[in-house]
């Protein structure tokens, strides 16, 4: 199990773990952080399995939090950490034993680098992705001096905003994404509703040539330009789910401007409606 932080030394490193039912996952993470994190700090979205107690027993410092954005629930989480290194890892990802050598590596000598980019390797229905736009898969600054990140604050792939220059590690970081669509679809209805209500925050409107053109673009390239054919099934499967994706984020953006122009025309009507004599 992993030690107190007080039976360590000097703290180092905080590894940041934002959790919900995650007991499947979490004690392989929790295993791949032993020897590099000194402290673990788990944000929890009131799980109802054993999430909690498995923390518990590798030494976490865990923390109650409703979850609203992924990146308010990070932002919180850094706030707890002590360590004047940072490392966010979600429960279903885990570091390489060669990710955890580089990582030593860099803490002693960073380079003038202030925060790093980890490589991820997605597996997806029983199979290491390596086309596609999968891998590598640097999604965001993942490795960072604690103080000089924190996320923009909006619903979904929130940028890490770094203060300074970041680099970039080579090792993967090893993330067992979806084993079959019924994972896949859980977090789906959730993840096309916060991506169509970002695009209305940032003014965007419902067009079928765009819907089309961004759906479209985004299938072939992954496909063809990227390869994914290269997988076989399971990186053709993930390409026809992201058109899906793509096409009901969309049609939840159209959904939110038709609400909306419902409700104007309401008011408009209310107002001009002549009053009782």
């Amino acid at each position: 199990m992993m030690l107190h932080p007080e039976s360590r030394g000097r703290l180092q490193l905080s590894a940041v773990i934002i959790t919900r039912d995650e007991e499947r996952h979490l004690p392989a993470c929790l295993d791949s952080l032993r020897g590099v994190a000194d402290e673990l700090i788990v944000v929890d979205d009131h799980s109802r399995d054993r999430t909690r107690p498995i923390a518990a027993a590798w030494g976490a410092r865990i923390y109650a939090r409703h979850f609203d954005w992924s990146a308010r629930q990070m932002n919180y989480g850094l706030e707890q950490a002590r360590a004047p290194w940072v490392l966010l890892i979600d429960a279903d990802e885990r570091l390489s034993d060669e990710l955890k050598q580089e990582i030593r590596t860099v803490l002693l000598d960073p380079g003038g680098c202030r925060g790093f980019f980890l490589p991820r390797q997605n597996h997806v229905f029983g199979r290491w992705l390596r086309h596609g736009g999968n891998y590598p898969d640097y999604n965001a600054v993942r490795l960072f001096r604690r103080g000089c990140g924190r996320f923009r604050d909006q619903p979904i792939h929130s940028p890490l905003e770094l203060d300074g220059r970041a680099g970039y590690l080579r090792a993967p970081l090893l993330h067992d994404s979806y084993r079959n669509l019924h994972d896949y679809y859980a977090k789906f209805n959730s993840y096309t509703s916060l991506e169509a209500e970002g695009m209305r925050r940032k003014g965007r409107h419902f067009s079928w040539p765009r819907m089309l053109t961004t759906a479209g673009g985004h299938f072939v390239r992954r496909l063809i330009w990227q390869s994914a054919y290269l997988d076989g099934w399971p990186g053709v499967v993930y390409c026809l789910l992201g058109l899906h994706y793509d096409l009901v984020r969309f049609w939840k953006l159209r959904e939110r401007g038709m609400n909306t122009q419902v409700a104007m025309r309401a008011v408009t009507t209310a107002n001009t409606e002549p009053a009782c004599e």
